[in-house]
Protein backbone atom coordinates (compact mmCIF):
# COMPACT_ATOMS: atom_id res chain seq x y z
CA UNK A 1 0.00 0.00 0.00
CA UNK A 2 2.15 2.84 -1.25
CA UNK A 3 2.62 6.29 0.83
CA UNK A 4 2.31 9.74 -1.49
CA UNK A 5 1.00 12.97 -1.03
CA UNK A 6 -2.30 13.08 -2.79
CA UNK A 7 -2.15 16.06 -4.91
CA UNK A 8 -4.19 17.43 -7.88
CA UNK A 9 -1.19 16.11 -10.29
CA UNK A 10 -0.32 12.65 -8.31
CA UNK A 11 -4.64 12.30 -8.35
CA UNK A 12 -4.72 12.90 -12.22
CA UNK A 13 -1.84 10.51 -12.75
CA UNK A 14 -3.96 7.95 -11.09
CA UNK A 15 -6.50 8.41 -12.88
CA UNK A 16 -4.73 8.10 -16.18
CA UNK A 17 -2.49 5.10 -15.40
CA UNK A 18 -3.83 1.59 -16.68
CA UNK A 19 -4.01 -1.07 -13.36
CA UNK A 20 -4.22 -4.86 -13.75
CA UNK A 21 -5.19 -4.85 -9.82
CA UNK A 22 -6.79 -2.85 -7.23
CA UNK A 23 -4.26 -0.10 -5.97
CA UNK A 24 -5.02 1.50 -2.69
CA UNK A 25 -2.57 4.75 -1.70
CA UNK A 26 -2.05 6.64 1.53
CA UNK A 27 -2.09 10.54 1.93
CA UNK A 28 1.19 11.24 3.85
CA UNK A 29 -0.54 14.53 4.17
CA UNK A 30 -3.55 13.72 6.12
CA UNK A 31 -3.46 10.57 7.85
CA UNK A 32 -6.00 7.82 7.13
CA UNK A 33 -7.28 9.42 3.66
CA UNK A 34 -6.67 6.93 1.22
CA UNK A 35 -7.46 6.46 -2.50
CA UNK A 36 -9.19 3.39 -3.80
CA UNK A 37 -8.57 2.75 -7.67
CA UNK A 38 -9.74 -0.67 -9.37
CA UNK A 39 -8.79 -1.74 -13.28
CA UNK A 40 -12.48 -0.44 -14.22
CA UNK A 41 -11.64 2.72 -13.63
CA UNK A 42 -13.53 3.37 -10.75
CA UNK A 43 -11.32 5.94 -7.57
CA UNK A 44 -13.36 5.65 -4.26
CA UNK A 45 -12.05 7.77 -1.28
CA UNK A 46 -12.10 6.13 2.03
CA UNK A 47 -10.90 7.10 5.47
CA UNK A 48 -9.41 4.28 7.59
CA UNK A 49 -9.39 4.87 11.83
CA UNK A 50 -9.67 2.22 14.56
CA UNK A 51 -13.30 1.88 15.63
CA UNK A 52 -14.09 1.63 19.91
CA UNK A 53 -13.06 -2.19 20.31
CA UNK A 54 -9.61 -1.01 18.51
CA UNK A 55 -9.97 -2.32 15.23
CA UNK A 56 -9.41 -0.76 12.06
CA UNK A 57 -12.37 0.26 10.00
CA UNK A 58 -12.94 1.90 6.33
CA UNK A 59 -15.30 4.24 5.96
CA UNK A 60 -16.13 5.33 2.52
CA UNK A 61 -16.10 9.32 1.70
CA UNK A 62 -17.50 8.91 -1.99
CA UNK A 63 -16.51 8.30 -5.52
CA UNK A 64 -13.50 9.98 -7.26
CA UNK A 65 -15.83 10.90 -10.03
CA UNK A 66 -18.42 12.63 -7.76
CA UNK A 67 -15.87 14.02 -5.35
CA UNK A 68 -12.70 15.97 -5.57
CA UNK A 69 -9.41 16.18 -3.46
CA UNK A 70 -10.34 19.14 -1.65
CA UNK A 71 -13.61 17.98 -0.90
CA UNK A 72 -12.01 14.75 -0.02
CA UNK A 73 -9.13 16.10 2.26
CA UNK A 74 -11.58 18.21 4.07
CA UNK A 75 -13.62 15.63 4.98
CA UNK A 76 -10.59 13.76 6.23
CA UNK A 77 -9.62 16.42 7.88
CA UNK A 78 -12.94 16.89 10.18
CA UNK A 79 -13.18 12.79 10.89
CA UNK A 80 -8.98 12.83 11.97
CA UNK A 81 -9.71 16.01 14.04
CA UNK A 82 -12.81 13.58 15.62
CA UNK A 83 -10.89 10.77 16.27
CA UNK A 84 -8.48 12.60 18.21
CA UNK A 85 -10.46 14.15 20.70
CA UNK A 86 -12.70 11.23 21.30
CA UNK A 87 -10.52 8.82 20.80
CA UNK A 88 -12.63 6.50 18.26
CA UNK A 89 -14.56 7.04 15.26
CA UNK A 90 -17.77 5.74 15.66
CA UNK A 91 -18.16 3.34 12.26
CA UNK A 92 -19.35 0.16 14.07
CA UNK A 93 -22.64 2.35 15.09
CA UNK A 94 -22.54 3.23 11.39
CA UNK A 95 -22.62 -0.11 9.64
CA UNK A 96 -24.81 -2.22 12.45
CA UNK A 97 -27.91 -0.31 11.11
CA UNK A 98 -29.76 1.96 13.33
CA UNK A 99 -28.59 0.99 16.66
CA UNK A 100 -27.18 4.26 17.38
CA UNK A 101 -30.11 7.30 18.64
CA UNK A 102 -30.55 10.64 18.32
CA UNK A 103 -30.37 11.68 22.08
CA UNK A 104 -26.99 9.34 21.78
CA UNK A 105 -25.05 10.80 19.35
CA UNK A 106 -25.71 14.20 20.91
CA UNK A 107 -24.37 13.41 24.31
CA UNK A 108 -21.39 10.78 22.46
CA UNK A 109 -20.67 12.64 19.57
CA UNK A 110 -22.33 16.54 18.89
CA UNK A 111 -22.00 18.03 22.48
CA UNK A 112 -18.15 16.75 23.23
CA UNK A 113 -17.69 18.34 19.50
CA UNK A 114 -19.29 21.41 20.31
CA UNK A 115 -17.55 22.13 23.90
CA UNK A 116 -14.78 22.24 22.24
CA UNK A 117 -15.02 24.27 19.35
CA UNK A 118 -17.71 26.70 19.84
CA UNK A 119 -18.64 29.75 21.91
CA UNK A 120 -22.26 28.64 21.82
CA UNK A 121 -22.13 25.18 22.80
CA UNK A 122 -24.26 26.25 26.22
CA UNK A 123 -27.08 27.90 24.47
CA UNK A 124 -26.92 25.20 21.47
CA UNK A 125 -27.64 22.54 24.45
CA UNK A 126 -30.96 24.39 26.09
CA UNK A 127 -31.91 24.83 22.36
CA UNK A 128 -31.77 20.70 21.98
CA UNK A 129 -32.61 20.39 25.72
CA UNK A 130 -36.60 22.42 24.98
CA UNK A 131 -37.27 21.95 21.51
CA UNK A 132 -35.50 18.69 20.10
CA UNK A 133 -34.92 15.99 22.50
CA UNK A 134 -38.04 15.68 24.49
CA UNK A 135 -39.17 14.64 20.69
CA UNK A 136 -36.48 12.73 19.32
CA UNK A 137 -34.16 11.92 22.27
CA UNK A 138 -34.72 7.99 22.08
CA UNK A 139 -35.54 8.11 17.91
CA UNK A 140 -33.04 6.06 15.84
CA UNK A 141 -31.01 8.46 14.22
CA UNK A 142 -31.46 7.01 10.11
CA UNK A 143 -35.25 6.43 11.43
CA UNK A 144 -35.55 10.59 11.55
CA UNK A 145 -37.22 11.71 7.92
CA UNK A 146 -37.50 14.81 6.34
CA UNK A 147 -41.54 14.39 6.74
CA UNK A 148 -40.91 13.84 10.37
CA UNK A 149 -38.38 17.36 10.33
CA UNK A 150 -40.73 19.41 8.91
CA UNK A 151 -43.57 18.31 11.18
CA UNK A 152 -41.79 19.09 13.97
CA UNK A 153 -40.69 22.28 12.70
CA UNK A 154 -44.74 22.81 12.20
CA UNK A 155 -45.33 21.51 15.68
CA UNK A 156 -43.08 24.24 17.41
CA UNK A 157 -44.76 27.15 15.19
CA UNK A 158 -48.50 25.52 16.74
CA UNK A 159 -46.82 25.50 20.17
CA UNK A 160 -46.52 29.52 19.98
CA UNK A 161 -43.06 29.82 19.64
CA UNK A 162 -41.89 32.89 16.94
CA UNK A 163 -40.75 31.73 13.56
CA UNK A 164 -37.14 32.92 14.27
CA UNK A 165 -36.73 30.84 17.35
CA UNK A 166 -38.32 27.61 15.07
CA UNK A 167 -35.64 28.57 12.25
CA UNK A 168 -33.08 28.72 14.97
CA UNK A 169 -33.65 24.93 15.80
CA UNK A 170 -33.90 24.33 12.61
CA UNK A 171 -30.25 25.50 11.48
CA UNK A 172 -28.84 23.79 14.61
CA UNK A 173 -30.45 20.49 13.75
CA UNK A 174 -29.45 20.71 10.14
CA UNK A 175 -25.32 21.44 11.52
CA UNK A 176 -25.87 18.59 13.67
CA UNK A 177 -27.05 16.17 10.81
CA UNK A 178 -24.23 17.43 8.53
CA UNK A 179 -21.75 16.77 11.37
CA UNK A 180 -23.32 12.96 11.20
CA UNK A 181 -23.00 12.75 7.67
CA UNK A 182 -19.61 13.90 7.64
CA UNK A 183 -18.80 11.49 10.65
CA UNK A 184 -19.88 8.66 8.85
CA UNK A 185 -22.88 8.24 10.62
CA UNK A 186 -25.66 9.17 8.04
CA UNK A 187 -25.48 8.68 3.91
CA UNK A 188 -27.53 11.77 4.06
CA UNK A 189 -28.85 14.14 5.96
CA UNK A 190 -32.48 13.86 6.19
CA UNK A 191 -32.52 17.88 7.29
CA UNK A 192 -31.26 18.65 4.13
CA UNK A 193 -34.70 19.90 2.50
CA UNK A 194 -36.49 20.84 4.90
CA UNK A 195 -37.27 24.96 4.48
CA UNK A 196 -37.07 27.82 6.76
CA UNK A 197 -40.30 29.27 8.16
CA UNK A 198 -40.86 32.86 6.84
CA UNK A 199 -39.82 35.30 9.13
CA UNK A 200 -41.52 38.63 9.47
CA UNK A 201 -38.83 41.54 8.93
CA UNK A 202 -37.87 43.75 11.56
CA UNK A 203 -38.52 47.33 10.60
CA UNK A 204 -35.13 48.91 11.43
CA UNK A 205 -35.44 52.38 13.75
CA UNK A 206 -33.27 54.87 13.15
CA UNK A 207 -33.17 57.90 15.82
CA UNK A 208 -33.28 61.37 14.55
CA UNK A 209 -30.84 63.29 16.36
CA UNK A 210 -33.41 65.44 18.15
CA UNK A 211 -34.72 61.97 19.31
CA UNK A 212 -31.19 61.50 20.72
CA UNK A 213 -31.09 64.22 22.85
CA UNK A 214 -34.57 63.97 23.79
CA UNK A 215 -33.35 60.42 24.94
CA UNK A 216 -30.06 61.59 26.87
CA UNK A 217 -32.45 64.21 28.24
CA UNK A 218 -34.62 61.62 30.38
CA UNK A 219 -31.25 59.40 30.93
CA UNK A 220 -29.84 62.54 32.87
CA UNK A 221 -32.78 62.24 35.45
CA UNK A 222 -32.84 58.46 35.75
CA UNK A 223 -32.33 57.38 39.53
CA UNK A 224 -30.67 54.58 38.23
CA UNK A 225 -27.76 55.99 37.12
CA UNK A 226 -25.73 52.72 36.27
CA UNK A 227 -27.74 51.57 33.85
CA UNK A 228 -28.43 54.75 32.39
CA UNK A 229 -24.47 55.26 31.58
CA UNK A 230 -24.54 52.14 29.72
CA UNK A 231 -27.35 53.25 27.87
CA UNK A 232 -25.36 56.45 26.79
CA UNK A 233 -22.31 54.30 25.83
CA UNK A 234 -24.50 52.08 23.56
CA UNK A 235 -25.68 55.16 21.76
CA UNK A 236 -22.25 57.01 21.55
CA UNK A 237 -20.02 53.81 20.65
CA UNK A 238 -22.33 51.70 18.62
CA UNK A 239 -21.28 48.77 20.59
CA UNK A 240 -22.99 45.81 21.13
CA UNK A 241 -24.59 45.33 24.52
CA UNK A 242 -22.67 42.36 25.79
CA UNK A 243 -19.87 44.32 24.98
CA UNK A 244 -20.70 47.39 27.37
CA UNK A 245 -22.26 45.01 30.42
CA UNK A 246 -18.77 43.47 30.22
CA UNK A 247 -16.38 45.60 30.27
CA UNK A 248 -13.42 45.89 32.21
CA UNK A 249 -11.57 49.33 33.28
CA UNK A 250 -8.13 47.25 32.35
CA UNK A 251 -9.63 47.29 28.80
CA UNK A 252 -10.11 50.88 28.44
CA UNK A 253 -7.79 53.02 27.81
CA UNK A 254 -8.28 56.92 28.17
CA UNK A 255 -5.40 58.55 26.59
CA UNK A 256 -5.69 56.28 23.55
CA UNK A 257 -9.77 56.55 23.47
CA UNK A 258 -10.19 53.00 22.74
CA UNK A 259 -12.26 50.42 24.45
CA UNK A 260 -10.75 46.93 23.62
CA UNK A 261 -13.11 43.74 24.03
CA UNK A 262 -11.52 41.00 23.95
CA UNK A 263 -13.20 38.36 22.26
CA UNK A 264 -16.02 40.05 20.36
CA UNK A 265 -19.16 38.28 18.47
CA UNK A 266 -16.67 37.19 15.62
CA UNK A 267 -14.55 35.64 18.22
CA UNK A 268 -11.50 38.54 17.77
CA UNK A 269 -10.11 41.19 19.52
CA UNK A 270 -11.86 44.36 18.95
CA UNK A 271 -11.33 48.28 19.69
CA UNK A 272 -13.80 50.44 19.94
CA UNK A 273 -13.22 54.35 19.62
CA UNK A 274 -14.19 56.92 21.96
CA UNK A 275 -15.49 59.69 21.17
CA UNK A 276 -15.57 62.55 23.81
CA UNK A 277 -18.85 61.95 24.79
CA UNK A 278 -18.21 58.37 25.73
CA UNK A 279 -15.33 59.84 27.52
CA UNK A 280 -17.40 61.99 29.57
CA UNK A 281 -19.84 59.03 30.48
CA UNK A 282 -16.94 56.84 31.41
CA UNK A 283 -15.16 59.36 33.80
CA UNK A 284 -18.42 59.94 35.29
CA UNK A 285 -18.87 56.72 36.57
CA UNK A 286 -17.74 54.99 39.73
CA UNK A 287 -14.18 52.73 39.91
CA UNK A 288 -15.65 50.72 42.41
CA UNK A 289 -14.70 47.14 40.83
CA UNK A 290 -12.84 45.97 38.00
CA UNK A 291 -16.13 46.32 35.96
CA UNK A 292 -17.17 49.40 34.81
CA UNK A 293 -20.57 48.19 35.17
CA UNK A 294 -20.54 45.51 38.62
CA UNK A 295 -23.16 43.33 39.90
CA UNK A 296 -24.46 44.36 43.22
CA UNK A 297 -25.45 40.64 44.34
CA UNK A 298 -22.35 38.85 43.37
CA UNK A 299 -18.60 39.63 41.93
CA UNK A 300 -20.00 39.90 38.19
CA UNK A 301 -20.95 42.29 35.87
CA UNK A 302 -24.84 43.23 35.43
CA UNK A 303 -26.56 41.13 33.04
CA UNK A 304 -29.45 43.38 31.72
CA UNK A 305 -30.87 47.27 31.51
CA UNK A 306 -33.82 46.33 30.13
CA UNK A 307 -36.01 47.80 33.14
CA UNK A 308 -34.09 51.40 33.09
CA UNK A 309 -34.45 51.41 29.29
CA UNK A 310 -37.83 50.67 29.13
CA UNK A 311 -38.59 53.51 31.74
CA UNK A 312 -36.59 55.94 29.95
CA UNK A 313 -37.68 55.63 26.31
CA UNK A 314 -41.10 55.31 27.10
CA UNK A 315 -40.70 58.85 29.06
CA UNK A 316 -38.74 60.03 26.25
CA UNK A 317 -41.86 59.07 23.70
CA UNK A 318 -39.56 56.20 22.36
CA UNK A 319 -41.71 53.19 22.74
CA UNK A 320 -41.16 51.63 19.67
CA UNK A 321 -37.27 51.89 19.91
CA UNK A 322 -35.27 48.31 20.71
CA UNK A 323 -32.00 49.01 22.64
CA UNK A 324 -30.23 47.06 19.76
CA UNK A 325 -31.47 50.00 18.03
CA UNK A 326 -29.32 52.44 19.21
CA UNK A 327 -26.25 50.60 17.34
CA UNK A 328 -28.42 51.22 14.12
CA UNK A 329 -28.34 54.80 15.29
CA UNK A 330 -25.17 55.33 15.61
CA UNK A 331 -23.90 54.21 12.25
CA UNK A 332 -27.03 56.26 10.35
CA UNK A 333 -25.33 59.15 12.03
CA UNK A 334 -22.25 57.92 10.87
CA UNK A 335 -23.49 57.84 7.58
CA UNK A 336 -25.43 60.82 7.03
CA UNK A 337 -22.10 62.68 8.25
CA UNK A 338 -20.21 61.92 5.33
CA UNK A 339 -18.31 58.81 6.70
CA UNK A 340 -17.40 55.84 4.57
CA UNK A 341 -19.46 52.61 4.62
CA UNK A 342 -15.41 51.17 5.45
CA UNK A 343 -15.50 53.17 8.44
CA UNK A 344 -18.91 52.32 9.69
CA UNK A 345 -17.92 48.43 9.32
CA UNK A 346 -14.49 48.95 11.06
CA UNK A 347 -16.33 51.11 14.31
CA UNK A 348 -18.94 48.69 14.54
CA UNK A 349 -16.94 45.50 14.13
CA UNK A 350 -18.37 44.06 11.39
CA UNK A 351 -16.13 40.92 9.87
CA UNK A 352 -18.08 40.87 6.63
CA UNK A 353 -18.76 43.86 4.90
CA UNK A 354 -21.97 42.66 3.30
CA UNK A 355 -23.10 43.50 6.59
CA UNK A 356 -22.08 47.13 6.73
CA UNK A 357 -24.11 47.63 3.44
CA UNK A 358 -27.54 47.29 4.92
CA UNK A 359 -26.84 51.31 5.86
CA UNK A 360 -25.59 52.28 2.68
CA UNK A 361 -29.68 53.67 1.52
CA UNK A 362 -28.62 56.31 4.53
CA UNK A 363 -26.48 58.14 2.62
CA UNK A 364 -29.30 59.70 0.57
CA UNK A 365 -29.15 62.25 3.29
CA UNK A 366 -25.80 63.61 2.58
CA UNK A 367 -26.37 63.02 -0.83
CA UNK A 368 -29.35 65.13 -1.26
CA UNK A 369 -27.43 67.93 0.60
CA UNK A 370 -24.03 67.43 -1.60
CA UNK A 371 -26.35 68.26 -4.30
CA UNK A 372 -28.13 71.16 -3.03
CA UNK A 373 -24.21 72.76 -3.22
CA UNK A 374 -24.71 73.05 -7.19
CA UNK A 375 -28.97 73.91 -7.08
CA UNK A 376 -27.68 76.50 -4.21
CA UNK A 377 -24.88 77.90 -6.69
CA UNK A 378 -27.10 78.29 -9.49
CA UNK A 379 -29.99 79.42 -7.96
CA UNK A 380 -27.81 82.52 -6.74
CA UNK A 381 -26.03 83.08 -10.18
CA UNK A 382 -27.78 85.89 -11.78
CA UNK A 383 -28.51 86.07 -15.91
CA UNK A 384 -26.53 88.81 -16.75
CA UNK A 385 -29.42 89.57 -19.45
Amino acid sequence: MPRIELTKAAVERIRNTRYSRKMVYLDTDIRGLLLEYRPGGVGTWYFRAKDERGKSKMLRLGLLADMDLLEAKAQAYELQKFVEDSGKLGVTETHSGSRLTFGTFIEKYYLPHARARKRSWKTEAGILRRHVLPLYSGVKLEAITRFRLSRWLEGLQDKGLSPATCNRALFLVKYIFNCARRWGFLGESPARDVSALPEREFQERYLSAEEARRLLEVLDEEKVQQAACAVKLLLFTGARKSEILAARWQNVDMGRRILTVPLSKSGKKRHIPLSDAALQVLESIPRSSEWLFPSPRKDSHIRSIYLTWDRARTKAGLKDVRLHDLRHSFASFLVNSGCSLYEVQKILGHQNPKVTTRYAHLAQESLVRAANIVGEKIGKTKNPD
